[in-house]
């Protein structure tokens, strides 16, 4: 039942929920609005990305960005990061 819209209506109300597959935290961030964001994923895999960030980006500022990746196989998966700023 993974990816599916869940829709459910009574008299008055109608509601849309979206399931999806749950991802257990392994390095939970130190940043109380990561820590508490829920991550989504799509149901289509992929095997490599680009990933660009926000401008104004760096260690330096007050700016962050976060990645988060899952891996729904019972093998493991290498993942390489390579950042330049």
């Amino acid at each position: 039942m993974n990816g599916r819209r869940i829709r459910v209506r009574n008299d008055n109300d109608t509601a849309f929920y979206f399931s999806y597959l749950r991802a257990a935290p392994v390095n939970p961030s130190s940043r109380p609005l990561l820590a508490s964001t829920v991550p989504l994923f799509p149901i289509r895999t992929s095997s490599a990305a680009t990933i660009t960030l926000p401008a104004g980006f760096s260690p330096a500022t007050s700016r962050y960005a976060a990645f988060a990746f899952q891996n729904p196989n019972p093998s493991a998966v290498f993942r390489r990061n390579a950042m330049t700023l």
